[in-house]
Formats: structure tokens, sequence, C-alpha cells
């Protein structure tokens, strides 16, 4: 486990890309674990690998104002079950949620306000792709777009497709634009 706080307020780290790839045995991420990380940019892919990864912590990530990108951090993470509240609380830099979440088939619960503060992502595509167990409200995403079109259901910023592709079990999945939870061949 990354305990609580474990991270928490480290000024100094710039990245933490690919840290930690390949921790099998890694279970959990606790509470406020990177929360503070004023200068880190990316958390790209550092969980990959994590295969029994099951938990993200309330505020695990919030206040990173200077991340850009967690792309495909969590995807095909097939234990995952649960995304604490606010877990990315304040990431107003990030641009860049594609993949996140994708395949995790035994995500279940979605936090409170995940995304609040994150004004600037311009890309959720298939941030929760395949996350066919996925229960409760989605958060609405979709209302987000900017500069959309009525053409292919709500194109525009940010990018949207797939991103609740096969999470039919939310209790809002008809409210989902179709393009925003349609599934493309891989």
């Amino acid at each position: 486990m990354i305990g609580d706080y474990a991270f928490a307020n480290c000024s100094n780290v710039i990245s933490f890309e690919w840290t930690f790839n390949g921790c099998s045995n890694l279970e959990a991420i606790g509470d406020y674990a990177f929360a503070n990380c004023g200068n880190v940019e990316s958390f790209e892919g550092t969980f990959n690998g994590c295969s029994n990864l099951q938990t993200i912590g309330d505020y695990a990530f919030a206040n990173c104002s200077r991340v850009t990108t967690f792309e495909r951090t969590f995807n095909s993470r097939s234990n995952f079950k649960t995304i604490g509240d606010y877990a990315f609380l304040n990431c107003s830099n990030v641009e860049s949620f594609q993949y996140t979440f994708s395949e995790c088939n035994n995500l279940t619960t979605i936090g409170e306000g995940i995304f609040d503060g994150c004004s600037n992502v311009t890309n959720f595509e298939g941030t929760f792709r395949n996350c066919s167990n996925l229960v409760g409200k989605a958060p609405e995403l979709w209302l987000r777009v900017e500069d959309g079109t009525e053409e292919n259901g709500y194109i525009g910023i940010p990018e949207g497709g797939e991103c609740f592709g096969g999470c039919t079990k939310l209790d809002n999945y008809e409210d989902i634009p179709d393009y925003w939870k349609q599934l493309l061949p891989q």
C-alpha cells in the first residue's frame, strides 16, 4: 500500500511517469497520497502493471496543479474497484484523462467530485471504457463540451468518445450522449 500522505507536499518532484510500473503487490493508494505535489507535471503510466491495485483513496491526487496528464495511469487493472471522493480535485492544468481507467472491468465506484476543479481537460476519450460493473451516477462530463456540434453527438472540447462505452449499469446511462457511450473496435 502507498499510505495516506505518503508523497503529499513533495515540492521537488517533477514527474511520477511510469514510477510504480509493475508493482504487482500494490493494492491501495491511500488518502492524500500524492496531494499537493505542486511541481509534478505527469502521472502518465505511473501504475501500469499494478495488477492487484484495488483502491484510490480520497483526495489522492488533489491539488497537483501543474500535472497535465493522467493518460493510461490505471488502465486495464482487473482488480480495481474504487476511486475515492475528490481524487483529482483542483488538478487545474490537466488536459487529458484519456483511457485513465479503461478496461477496469471490476470498477464499481466513482467517488464524489473526482474531477472537480479540473477545468482545462480537453480529453476524456475512453476514460471509463469497458468498466462494465460501474454503478451509481456517472459524472456528467459531457456537459463541459465547448464548441461542440450536434453532429455525431457532442463532438467538441473536451473530447469524450467512448468515455462511458460499455458502462451500461450506470444509473444515468440513458442520459449519456451516444458519442460518449459508444464502443469502437480496438
